[in-house]
């Protein structure tokens, strides 16, 4: 079928779309993986596919299995000295929850996810699981149904261990499972929060921001995390006017890395991109031909707008539409018939697929109005030249 080519229009500046690699825009962190995920692209990657340690963004999967084995978040457990054991000789950090007191689940994991509790991890495990081994075999089981290829669990704390790794790539896909359960996103996208006997906690990021000084009213959360081998690591979601960003980061090498490097890229993107108008409401679109039709040719427009997240300043000659469908219009053609698609690329990528739609009623040409009334009037003219000759 052939193609036909509509419009080029461009974008871009000295960076591409999808995505920018790392001698773009320099980060410290050695991986790193962006996302819009309104639109589920990749913007920035640094060894993506790189197997590391990830310290406390484990605990993403420690809530996720937790919450997902919790029946009543408001019901009250109590903190056993057994939480508390090993956290002093494992160098792991502890949350302001008290052992041999009685909290909420929903205390245990805001525990766990803004303070980064050990103690809270270890309470969850023998709470939902009976045991840590248990709640292990569960953490890596769902790992696997997420498609976390790359990705083992050896504790639900994040302990450096050469069987607890992933990749910067599955945690970005761990993170935006958590986000979509109502109960942890919320959770996630708190920067404070007041447990049930009114202790206020504040969250790892916020407290990193606080100590370097650095701003970033757009961070919603997400999940820090240090250990030797996992450098300082950072999973965050943040959001600005109408896009949101994910990002993933580790092997920070120096305290702080995690939380720059989030201001670079948020920024970068925030202020170089937005959603740009690719296709406007009633722009022409592509003419079609016809067959026995009133009009030898049939504009299509669109019917709305459609925009996509480029850089400010792009111009126009690097996006090609690439029209496939009826290639010409005849009277079976209905009015509100998808006829065809247009495939939107950016440099040869696809990024977005139009249904095109005609909107138009189509009316047959004066020549076929012509040929149907003669055939209609022929058979009558005939019966009355025979009916002549018959009575004379």
């Amino acid at each position: 079928m052939k193609r036909i080519y509509l419009i080029t229009i461009i974008l871009i500046s000295i960076f591409l779309i999808i995505p920018v690699h790392a001698d773009s825009i320099k980060i410290n962190s050695n991986n790193a993986i962006l996302y819009n995920i309104d639109e589920d692209i990749v913007l920035y990657e640094k060894n993506k596919d790189q197997r590391v340690s990830i310290a406390s963004m484990t605990k993403l999967m420690t809530a996720l299995v937790a919450v997902e084995n919790i029946d009543n978040l408001n019901a009250k457990v109590k903190l056993e000295k057994s939480d508390y054991d090993k956290l002093l000789i494992q160098d792991a950090s502890g949350s302001s929850l008290k052992k041999d007191r009685y909290y909420t689940y929903e205390d245990l994991l805001y525990g766990l996810i803004l303070e980064s509790g050990a103690d809270c991890a270890n309470a969850l495990a023998r709470l939902t699981a009976g045991n840590e081994e248990n709640f292990v075999k569960k953490m890596n089981e769902r790992a696997k149904v997420l498609g976390m290829n790359n990705t083992r669990f050896s504790n639900p704390i994040g302990l450096d261990n050469i069987n607890n790794y992933s990749t910067v790539e599955d945690v970005a896909i761990l993170l935006k499972k958590d986000l979509r359960n109502p109960t942890l996103n919320k959770m996630i996208t708190s920067l404070k929060h007041t447990l049930s006997d009114g202790t206020v906690i504040e969250h790892t990021i916020y407290d990193y921001m606080q100590y370097l000084k650095i701003d970033m009213p757009y961070i919603k959360g997400g999940k820090t995390g240090y250990e030797i081998k996992s450098g300082y690591a950072l999973a965050s979601i943040s959001q600005k006017d109408d896009t949101t960003l994910l990002l993933v980061t580790s092997l920070g090498k120096h305290m702080g890395d995690h939380i720059k490097d989030a201001k670079t890229l948020y920024e970068y993107y925030y202020n170089n991109y937005s959603y740009q108008p690719i296709i406007k409401k009633n722009q022409e679109l592509i003419k079609l031909n016809t067959k026995n039709l009133s009009k030898k040719r049939i504009t299509i427009s669109a019917d709305k707008n459609i925009n996509y997240y480029l850089p400010n300043n792009y111009n126009k000659n690097d996006i090609s539409y690439k029209y496939q469908g009826i290639e010409t219009l005849t009277l079976k053609n209905q009015k509100n018939q998808r006829i065809g698609k247009i495939e939107i690329y950016y440099k040869d990528k696809h990024i977005l697929t139009y249904q095109v739609v005609l909107h138009e009623k189509l009316y047959p040409s004066k020549i076929i109005i012509i040929g149907l009334i003669i055939l209609i009037i022929t058979p009558f003219w005939i019966k009355n030249i025979i009916d002549k000759k018959s009575s004379n």
